[in-house]
């Protein structure tokens, strides 16, 4: 994904910071251990909150380990479960896809860098495809039906943001009751909205620059790659619609243990992404990587 779900770690008490980060290190195991070293490399705070959210409501546990990264001292990470396993997949496939997009829209050397790391990640995706083929079926169904609309310039914002909606709300559940399913359904649709818009308002210039495809610029009629104060104004109001919907499904949710990170990360840190993001100062490093933990 993209980097932008995090939570507003001022914010966050100290306990739910440290579970912040030991579910952040027990997915990078996670992924690591599934589909092998390189695919760490897209470790960010986008997947650590889908393995959030699908443990919410099952029986997790921490333990401590030695990172390379981190040689000196022991960390807390989350022991292996459910969640990081899925959240692990879903990141193999939906990263080796974003390449594979990048190569296509890139020229240069960012394009060389994308198809060197679509070779890279191929094992990675191939792996997870094997273990979650109905949800890799879907993924490349949904980005073959953006890729149309992107082609004809659709001028809505909903048509092509729903295509991203789908694949992110239907990322395997697993083992648990259809009503929870439902809910998490509906959490990750509106969130997976938010995220294809309030990226492509990120990405305006940029796009305009390359003379690509824009939702938000198709919408507006926006060829100066900076938005006007009412167009501002219209799409945050549209970006905290499907906040507060995804919020909505969040409150029907039964579990205690990281409800704190999760409410942060929804009520907090996703509203400043978007204020940042409309005001031109979120960081491009930080969307890249969301990794400063």
């Amino acid at each position: 994904m993209f980097g932008y779900v995090r939570p507003l770690q001022s914010e966050l008490k100290v306990r739910e910071l440290a579970a912040f980060k030991a579910v952040y290190c027990g997915l990078c195991r996670a992924m690591g251990a599934a589909y092998g070293g390189p695919i760490r490399l897209a470790l960010n705070y986008d997947f650590t909150f889908l393995a959030l959210l699908l443990d919410f409501s099952g029986e997790t546990s921490d333990e401590t380990f030695r990172c390379a990264l981190h040689p000196l001292r022991q960390r807390t990470c989350r022991a292996q479960s459910e969640g990081l396993a899925i959240a692990a997949g879903v990141s193999a496939i939906l990263t080796y896809y974003k390449m594979l997009d990048a190569k296509a829209d890139e020229s240069g050397a960012k394009q060389v860098l994308a198809a060197a790391g679509a070779v890279g990640l191929f094992g990675a995706y191939r792996k997870a495809r094997a273990d979650y083929p109905a949800y890799e079926a879907l993924v490349a169904e949904q980005l073959e039906r953006l890729k149309e609309y992107e082609e004809a310039g659709e001028a809505t914002l909903d048509r092509p943001a729903d295509c991203f909606a789908s694949l992110l709300s239907a990322a395997p559940m697993g083992d648990r009751p259809e009503t929870e399913k439902r809910i998490l359904r509906e959490l990750l649709y509106h969130v997976g909205r938010w995220i294809y818009l309030v990226d492509a308002a990120d990405d305006l210039a940029e796009d305009q620059r390359a003379g690509r495809y824009n939702p938000v610029a198709a919408r507006y009629g926006n060829r100066e790659g900076v938005l006007r104060e009412e167009e501002k104004e219209a799409l945050s109001f549209t970006l905290d619609q499907s906040l507060a919907a995804a919020s909505g499904a969040f409150e029907l949710l039964d579990g205690e243990r990281d409800r704190g990170v999760l409410a942060n990360i929804l009520y907090l840190g996703l509203p400043e992404v978007t204020r940042q993001v409309l005001s031109g100062t979120f960081l491009a490093k930080e969307k890249q990587h969301g990794r400063s933990l």
